[in-house]
């Protein structure tokens, strides 16, 4: 990512740093950590549930009714965490990634490591120059240049998975669309939503390169699933429950609860119908999933 960017004139700015070796020495991120302005008053909140505005004092809530701003009101404005729906980004194969299968095991090594090791950037950087030095040293001569830099092989491989980064008021945190038209400014309280100045390396930010103050990543449902079908053998695997063997009263999984047997869906039919017909690839030929959605917090 880093190498691609360098490569493209961009500045790098990664959505969270997960260099641990930097962490490590203390180092702050580039354009150092993002500190908050001192509230001397706070501003009146948006009460979603009231459609009025509301503001707090230390004798208790004080209501006060102000005009709701008109993006607010009208209901053909952009909701910013909806998309159309995006393609699945499948992982490449290993053709793609390096046409040696010594050296796309080194690549997969490196991501290892880093992963589930936190083995940092610049050691893995150095663990991949020493590779391939090795590997020239044996006298073999590789089809394709070997990466010598982590942010390369991850992107190398498709395992950085990819978000849709969107912009954050850093005072109310209200929440805008990524798109290049979104105002510099917060519409609501007028604070600076993008970093303004040079950047550490001197160089001029751009409005085609614009940073975030403060950014919220996110990945529709949608997307998530694409990606996870579009594996090899994740369809069947999910398909699988439907040939397993069941017997009355025992509960092995999901599927012998009483809420699988009872949803109902578009067309009043149980939704995970599995009659004689349905085992081979579904009702109707259809892959049906169900989500679950979990939350131990509520808003009022």
């Amino acid at each position: 990512m880093q190498a691609e960017a360098a490569r493209a004139g961009e500045e790098y700015e990664p959505i969270a740093d997960d260099d641990w070796e930097m962490q490590e020495d203390g180092d702050e991120e580039e354009d150092g950590e993002y500190q908050a302005p001192a509230i001397v008053s706070e501003p009146p909140r948006v009460n979603p549930l009231h459609g009025h505005l509301h503001a707090e004092s230390q004798s208790g809530i004080q209501q006060t009714h102000f005009p709701l701003p008109q993006r607010i009101l009208d209901k053909n404005h952009s909701d910013p965490f909806r998309q159309e729906f995006e393609p699945a980004n499948p992982f490449p194969p290993r053709e793609a990634v390096h046409p040696d299968q010594g050296v796309y095991m080194v690549y997969v090594l490196a991501a290892w490591l880093h992963s589930q090791f936190h083995l940092p950037f610049r050691a893995c950087n150095a663990m991949l120059v020493v590779f391939g030095l090795i590997i020239h040293a044996f006298g073999i001569t590789l089809l394709a240049p070997i990466l010598t830099t982590l942010p390369s092989v991850l992107t190398k491989l498709g395992v950085e998975p990819t978000f849709r980064v969107l912009p954050v008021c850093p005072h109310c945190l209200e929440v805008y669309s990524d798109k290049k038209t979104t105002a510099p400014k917060c519409t609501v309280c007028g604070t600076d939503i993008f970093k303004t100045g040079p950047t550490q390396s001197g160089r001029a930010r751009t409005e085609g390169n614009r940073v975030p103050k403060l950014r919220f990543p996110i990945k529709s449902l949608a997307s998530q699933l694409a990606e996870i079908i579009s594996l090899p053998g994740m369809e069947d695997e999910l398909e699988r429950w439907r040939k397993a063997s069941r017997k009355s009263g025992e509960y092995n999984d999901f599927f012998d609860g009483a809420i699988s047997k009872e949803l109902k869906g578009h067309d009043n039919e149980p939704f995970f119908r599995n009659g004689v017909f349905d085992r081979e690839d579904g009702p109707d030929g259809e892959l049906r999933i169900g989500v679950t959605l979990g939350a131990d917090w509520s808003v009022h």
